[in-house]
């Protein structure tokens, strides 16, 4: 209830403690306000404001991800690329993210056989793909910069032993950033389920931040799993909310205003990258009013925009 402070505990047990390192612990944030829901939450909003300075340049994007289409990576590639930039530039899009699919090593979500188990057994699993991508990604930043569009790119850490190979997974951040410029990752497949790949995984985040001069965007996705992102670890970037389809018929743009509007309470809107899709794709898909065939676009377009828009598609 609001006016009441209670810590229950310290939320660490004797299996998350060694004795040759220290353990740090979690933090509680106490803040004043007159006793009204209202001004607690206007309070939280406060405090949340401060916990990230929000550089414009860097932390407001229109950003395109061809992932929504369901291509999982089959057109991922230089000249496919090159395209969708011209297209993104027309729409007004300012950041363009490439999703799995370009690196070298191949996720199980883009190939049969592919594996996010033991990444590091190839060292070369996060450079671009030679085939797709001969030149490296040098011609495709090159093209976004000459557009005004921000290339980003999607990142999976190894969790193997819990985390224990962060430091590499931050070489290979650190490494795309010095050779192309790119500041803006997406961070997907975390699994937090303990003390010590939490404390890994904020190395490796605080790690690349601190080698960029924290000139560095991490889109955090929180859609499965145990993650960073509302409430936890959240300085540094933004949130990629959910995972929506027409493929899978499970995108509807009410449903998209409604999550937006009930975690606006508690979460600053413009930290949430929140999606909108392709309405002509998978009419079959659907058979009731709510289908997003029949809402007009812009209207799509315009639920995110008290949020990050997120163009969750293909340009071409």
């Amino acid at each position: 209830s609001y006016g009441n402070v209670r810590i229950i505990s310290s939320g660490i047990d004797e299996d998350d403690i060694s004795a040759d390192k220290w353990t740090s612990s979690y933090s509680t944030v106490l803040g004043l306000f007159s006793k009204s829901e209202y001004n607690a939450l206007l309070g939280l909003k406060k405090y949340q404001s401060r916990i990230r300075k929000v550089i414009p340049d860097r932390d407001e994007m229109i950003m395109m991800n061809t992932w929504g289409d369901r291509g999982v990576g089959k057109r991922i590639n230089e000249a496919y690329i090159l395209r969708e930039l011209e297209l993104c530039h027309q729409l007004g899009v300012t950041h363009f993210q490439i999703d799995d699919g370009w690196q070298t090593g191949k996720s199980p979500a883009t190939t049969q056989n592919g594996s996010f188990d033991n990444i590091w057994e190839r060292s070369d699993y996060w450079k671009p793909d030679p085939t797709n991508f001969p030149n490296g990604l040098k011609y495709v930043v090159k093209k976004g910069k000459v557009l005004g569009i921000e290339v980003c790119i999607w990142f999976n850490p190894s969790y193997t032993n819990n985390y224990i190979d962060w430091k590499r997974d931050a070489e290979a951040l650190i490494y795309l950033n010095q050779q192309y410029g790119i500041r803006t990752f997406k961070i997907d497949g975390l699994r937090i389920h303990n003390k010590i790949s939490e404390e890994r995984v904020d190395s490796l985040l605080s790690t690349v931040a601190k080698a960029l001069s924290y000139d560095v965007v991490f889109n955090l996705d929180v859609t499965a799993d145990k993650r960073f992102g509302f409430h936890f670890k959240n300085k540094y970037g933004n949130i990629f909310l959910e995972n929506r389809y027409t493929d899978f018929g499970n995108y509807y743009p009410y449903w998209s205003l409604r999550n937006l509007w009930s975690l606006s309470k508690y979460v600053p809107t413009s930290n949430l990258q929140i999606e909108f899709l392709n309405k002509w794709r998978n009419r079959e898909k659907y058979n009731d009013p709510f289908a997003p065939e029949h809402y007009d676009f812009e209207y799509l377009f315009a639920i995110t925009m008290m949020a990050q828009p997120l163009a969750w598609m293909e340009a071409q």
